[in-house]
């Protein structure tokens, strides 16, 4: 969760305040299985799991290929968003 704020914050230009990896990583068990708890369904995607894409699948039945990874496609929100 902190990685995804960070790239956020670096977007709109500001350093957002993180939990360490530890606290981090209770706050996202809390949410998962508090929504879970609350509403008998699963966080889509889970905060405490990690989602694995089947890329090969995707990539045989519809011709799909990833442009970008997180990271990537932080940098790239952040240059349109600066672009006007």
């Amino acid at each position: 969760m902190s990685r995804l704020v960070r790239a956020v914050g670096d977007v709109i230009g500001r350093a957002p305040k993180t939990l360490p990896p530890g606290l981090d990583r209770l706050a996202c068990v809390a949410i998962d299985r508090g929504f879970r708890a609350f509403t008998r369904a699963q966080v889509s995607p889970s905060l405490i799991r990690p989602a694995h894409y089947p890329h090969d699948t995707a990539r045989a039945a519809f011709g799909y290929k990833p442009q970008y990874t997180l990271l990537d496609g932080m940098a790239e929100i952040k240059r349109m968003y600066y672009a006007g």
